[in-house]
């Protein structure tokens, strides 16, 4: 696996058709109702590669009667590459040879992942993770680079230092705000919001 070529998307070819089509109607046409579900649509196609499991995106609008937000942007989770940005590779890249998960008490004391962390850690706090056993951040209001089992490590998906690379676990919407626009909130506001847990992934 070291030696594949890793795959990766450039900023170049960020497709535009679907909104170049939608942003080149008239305005009677980007008022009907039935463009909120091709919304829906266009960005769970956008996302079904890398959050096939994350609970589809809803759009909801209790202010007026705009079906969706404008097509500005593409939404996706995966990142886009300039050209000034070199490719990824997987030459150096660290990683472990547990088998299950690296917490387990098979391998919390041998896992060159977490044994990387620890010694990362050790000048601030004394953690071996900063990840308990539920996934949560242990310290959530510190800010330490987090370094998450990858590729090639040994370990599977119920690994507790996998977690971020998991995608979106909850349920969100996108809604219309009074006097603010369009934003992604939480599907319910009776929702429970655990502290801690990893919700969304951001990519700047």
């Amino acid at each position: 696996m070291l030696s594949q070529p890793v795959e990766y998307k450039k900023a170049k070819d960020i497709p535009t058709a679907i909104e170049d089509t939608f942003n080149a109607r008239s305005d009677s046409a980007k008022k009907d109702a039935g463009n909120r579900l091709m919304f829906e649509s266009w960005i769970q196609y956008n996302t079904m590669d890398d959050e096939p499991q994350a609970p589809v995106i809803r759009l909801e609008n209790l202010i007026d009667t705009e079906p969706c937000p404008k097509m500005e942007f593409h939404y996706s989770n995966s990142m886009w590459l300039s050209n000034s940005v070199p490719p990824p590779t997987m030459k150096g890249l660290k990683h472990c040879d547990c088998v299950g998960s690296c917490s387990s008490p098979r391998n919390k004391d041998r896992c060159s992942c977490l044994t990387r962390q620890k010694k990362m850690l050790k000048p601030y706090r004394d953690f071996t993770s900063l990840y308990d056993e539920n996934k949560r951040l242990i310290s959530p209001n510190d800010q330490f680079i987090i370094n998450e089992c990858n590729d090639l490590c040994g370990c599977d998906e119920s690994c507790t230092n996998r977690v971020v690379q998991q995608g979106r676990k909850v349920k969100v919407k996108i809604a219309k705000t009074d006097g603010k626009g369009w934003g992604e909130f939480f599907f319910s506001l009776q929702a429970r919001i655990l502290k801690a847990f990893m919700y969304f992934r951001y990519i700047l």
